[in-house]
């Protein structure tokens, strides 16, 4: 009736055409998530449409999706979930110190002192918040590094292989 309206929003239309088809390494371009969904997903709407499917998808299917800059997405191997993980808590660092320094830097000869009382508290938690957070990071990353060290060939150690000698 009319060929331009979908039945359901644009992420239940993604994951009802991918999510039993995608592969954990498989490459999803941002033209392809287009074309399936409707909509540019590198909008505003579309990358709500995006989240919210990119959401269920890793809730229903334990798929990650990791996005591959100005080309699209790649379902994350298992293996790489940490590191993914650890990647989203560093922006969340970054955004808990920026709300630090949002509540520092106040003009605080401007404020009552029931604000100021806030303030103060509210500076006091997210300092503790920070704290604790960061040497959580860090033990994150140390125990991700250490798998990774584990994982890896060591490069030092394929450079004690002595080269075959040449008989002249």
């Amino acid at each position: 009736m009319y060929p331009n309206v979908r039945a359901h929003p644009e992420w239940r239309v993604l994951f009802e055409q991918l999510a039993d088809r995608l592969e954990p390494g498989q490459f999803l371009p941002y033209e392809e998530l287009k074309r399936i969904a409707g909509i540019d997903i590198r909008t505003t709407r579309g990358r709500q449409q995006f989240f919210r499917f990119a959401k269920e998808l890793l809730e229903q299917k334990q798929l990650h999706l990791e996005n591959q800059r100005n080309e699209g997405y790649t379902v994350a191997y298992p293996s790489q979930h940490a590191k993914c993980s650890q990647k989203q808590i560093r922006k969340g660092q970054r955004r808990m110190r920026h709300a630090l320094a949002i509540a520092t830097e106040v003009r605080t000869e401007q404020l009552g002192p029931m604000e100021m009382r806030v303030l103060t508290d509210v500076q006091e938690r997210l300092s503790r918040m920070l704290f604790s957070f960061s040497g959580e990071v860090k033990a994150i990353k140390a125990e991700i590094t250490a798998l990774e060290r584990r994982r890896l060939p060591n490069p030092l150690e394929q450079q004690k292989e002595e080269p075959p000698k040449e008989n002249s």
